[in-house]
């Protein structure tokens, strides 16, 4: 914007100038004449006040906006770990006391009734048993819950992870990452028919380059709309994150399909 603020000066300075070069004739302009030169002075003044007030306006809320998205990941971060940790935490108990009971049936010799219940439990812990996608537990919680969202939604995330457990990549960074990757995917494959609802993850190292791929159909009016207001702030964080680690956030659209990449050094 200081490039902005130096062009605009052009327009008071050359208004000056032409004033100092034509000094007889301002001398003999009238009253009128000389009120307009003044007045039109003070407008290049205020509207270069306004121009430099409103950019750092429009700076201080796309950042305020920018932060309040990043408490907004966060705080489904900490809501992903507490809710897995009740989740634990109630499953455990219902075992407990599950176990208790099958030793109550055997201890009174009703033992068709403990295999029952035995039989009932393994199939139980088969299915509560947590997705995992890769060794990484960050990205395990993250793409867990999304595939809740994906299956409402009638389909089913398709990975393919290599991610190891530790990376030097901040877990709210991970989070962000791949939650942004996900929620601008599952967005755009919602207004999609049901039956071409699709996402694909890939993520991989390379050297020493963690690489994230999310692949998604979409319409070519969702893929080339503009930013909205309150909205594309996950856009915007994506890139702000893969330089900080020395990448890079790439995106493109080519027959009917959207990839996003992300690249970043976590070695």
């Amino acid at each position: 914007m200081k490039k902005e603020y130096l062009l605009f000066l052009v327009f008071p300075i050359s208004q000056i100038m032409m004033i100092a070069g034509d000094y007889e004739a301002l001398k003999n302009m009238d009253i009128l004449g000389n009120v307009g030169v003044v007045l039109s002075v003070i407008a290049d003044i205020v509207l270069l006040y306004v121009l430099i007030h409103g950019s750092k306006k429009e700076k201080l809320e796309k950042e305020l906006e920018r932060v309040r998205y990043l408490n907004e990941i966060e705080s489904e971060r900490n809501s992903i770990m507490e809710k897995r940790q009740k989740e634990l935490v109630e499953m455990k108990n219902s075992f407990e006391k599950r176990i208790s009971a099958i030793n109550d049936s055997l201890a009174s010799g009703d033992r068709e009734r403990a295999e029952l219940d035995i039989d009932k439990l393994q199939e139980d812990l088969e299915r509560s048993k947590p997705n995992t996608y890769c060794k990484h537990a960050v990205v395990n919680a993250v793409l867990s819950e999304k595939e809740k969202v994906c299956r409402e939604l009638g389909f089913s995330l398709d990975t393919d992870l290599m991610i190891p457990a530790k990376i030097n990549v901040e877990p709210l960074n991970v989070c962000s990452i791949f939650s942004n990757l996900l929620d601008n995917a599952i967005e755009a494959v919602e207004a999609l028919p049901e039956g071409e609802r699709r996402i694909n993850v890939h993520g991989e190292m390379k050297g020493n380059y963690l690489f994230v791929k999310v692949e998604n159909p979409a319409t070519k009016e969702h893929a080339q709309r503009k930013r909205r207001k309150d909205r594309g702030y996950g856009t915007q964080i994506l890139e702000d994150i893969a330089p900080k680690y020395d990448g890079q956030y790439v995106a493109a659209y080519e027959n009917g399909v959207y990839a996003a990449t992300v690249g970043v050094k976590a070695v």
